[in-house]
């Protein structure tokens, strides 16, 4: 039946292209720009979205716009009717996009929309609950975000997310006692996650910083190793920068220098690969490396304090006392109660009095 409108509204706008050209043109102009955003090549899980209506429906406008103005022009009321009607849809349709906008407000008024437009509709109603934990999450509502990875779950077990994200959220918890039976639950949640997607990174990655932080060190390497073969060119490279750690910390700092510039490689902006590179080229004792890695994390993310703590810090151990005192008093601005950086300008501003000179 779609096919057919679409073949008869076609043959239309071919036989009427001299006496309406504008009908053809709109036409054309909506078929032509509907082909790259009707699915032939899937991108993501939704089956369709607002945003693929956009420019394809300025063909549908065009058709509209001209259209009843043919219509009404031998009419003797267009010339009042027209103002009126405009008077009238003007307003209704501000007023429904004040309310569609205030959907928009955050991500949880968001996600608690489309889940209100979208149950029982599988797969939809699981990622909304999915988005919406990662909102409350965001949050810091731990207890809200595993409810609803929990009902994306029960719609949806075969999806991983929910089970990655549950398994993220427990091995977080640090008190240890009650830790010890969340974190099975979460060795559980991270290989049902990895049993259903076993091409998924970032469960691996997530698995290997949950041995990490109960210090089966081993099995962190071992895992994130895999993350890192499964997706070997990640926009997250947190599995290259976790590795990078745990190698530097172990005094293989050639082997950590080559997933820190594999990190960078892969995401030039992550401030945390140069800040770890520099802490390990720190080291090391290659200072003046090291102060361009922490320049260069200060650079991408002005907010990143502890970058400025461990940048002062070198500059004071190389003597240029002034420049350090600058980048303490930053780190202090940005976080007041950060003891380091406040004991290391104390220190800082002592020294620098007593030579009264910085390099």
């Amino acid at each position: 039946l779609c096919g057919m409108v679409l073949v008869g509204i076609t043959i239309l706008a071919v036989k009427w292209i001299r006496k309406a050209p504008y009908f053809a043109v709109g036409w054309f102009w909506y078929l032509g720009t509907l082909v790259p955003v009707i699915g032939i090549v899937q991108v993501g899980a939704q089956a369709m979205a607002d945003r693929y209506a956009y420019v394809p429906l300025i063909g549908i406008f065009i058709i509209l716009a001209w259209g009843i103005s043919d219509l009404l022009e031998k009419w003797d009321l267009r010339k009042k009717a027209l103002p009126i009607a405009a008077g009238v849809v003007i307003p209704v349709l501000m007023v429904v996009a004040w309310v569609q906008v205030g959907h928009w407000k955050n991500s949880i008024t968001l996600f608690k929309h489309a889940i209100s437009v979208t149950e029982n509709q599988y797969p939809s109603f699981s990622t909304a609950h999915n988005n919406l934990g990662y909102a409350f999450e965001l949050k810091g509502d731990i207890g809200a975000a595993i409810t609803h990875y929990k009902t994306a779950i029960k719609i949806n077990p075969g999806e991983n997310r929910g089970y990655n994200n549950i398994g993220k959220i427990l091995s977080g918890i640090s008190r240890f006692e009650e830790a010890k039976i969340y974190y099975k639950a979460a060795i559980a949640h991270y290989k049902t996650a990895i049993k259903i997607n076993p091409n998924d990174a970032s469960a691996y990655t997530n698995l290997g910083y949950f041995f990490e932080k109960i210090g089966n060190i081993g099995a962190a390497i071992t895992h994130y190793k895999t993350a890192i073969k499964t997706n070997p060119n990640p926009e997250d490279v947190r599995a290259y920068i976790n590795l990078g750690k745990i190698l530097s910390g172990v005094s293989r700092f050639e082997e950590a220098k080559t997933y820190y510039k594999e990190a960078i490689r892969g995401k030039p902006n992550s401030h945390f690969a140069h800040y770890n590179l520099a802490n390990m080229l720190s080291r090391q004792g290659d200072m003046e490396k090291a102060i361009t890695h922490y320049k260069t994390a200060i650079k991408i993310d002005p907010s990143f304090f502890q970058a400025y703590v461990n940048l002062g810090t070198l500059l004071a151990q190389q003597g240029s006392l002034k420049e350090a005192i600058n980048y303490f008093q930053e780190a202090l601005r940005l976080k007041p109660d950060l003891i380091s950086a406040r004991k290391n300008l104390e220190l800082a501003i002592r020294e620098y009095g007593k030579t009264g000179e910085s390099k």
